[in-house]
């Protein structure tokens, strides 16, 4: 359960982050370096854009952190991380990594791309659309 929250700016809030209470300019900046912060925590503890791995695209912050923390577990590698709805463009960025993995006959982990709010229907419907 959550709360719905409408107000002029919040085109670049993340769904999910926590909600801080600012009243100065100083209080604002403190609140955006803590959210920096905790993003970039994320980053440090899921992501290795030195291997291959993964895409994980998820409509929150806590689904994204709830589906990292299962792919450490069961030790899949994860390379890239982002936060909203899965798009055509999205897809169509993860079939290019694996048409460049086959065309280099590569047989480590393959990319795919995995989204917990984005039904497989949906998923293979742009598929479908690309063919």
């Amino acid at each position: 359960m959550g709360i719905k929250i409408s107000a002029p700016g919040l085109e670049n809030a993340i769904a999910g982050s926590e909600l801080l209470r600012a009243n100065t300019d100083k209080e604002i900046e403190l609140a955006k370096a803590e959210i920096e912060d905790n993003l970039y925590d994320i980053l440090d503890k899921y992501v290795d854009k030195s291997q291959e791995g993964v895409c994980v695209q998820a409509s929150t912050l806590g689904s994204l952190e709830a589906l990292l923390e299962f792919l450490k577990t069961s030790k899949i590698p994860v390379v890239n991380i982002s936060i909203g709805p899965v798009h055509k463009k999205d897809v169509m960025k993860a079939m290019k990594l694996l048409q460049l993995m086959k065309a280099s006959k590569r047989k480590s982990l393959q990319p795919y791309w995995h989204s917990m709010c984005v039904s497989l229907q949906r998923q293979q419907s742009l598929l479908k659309k690309k063919a």
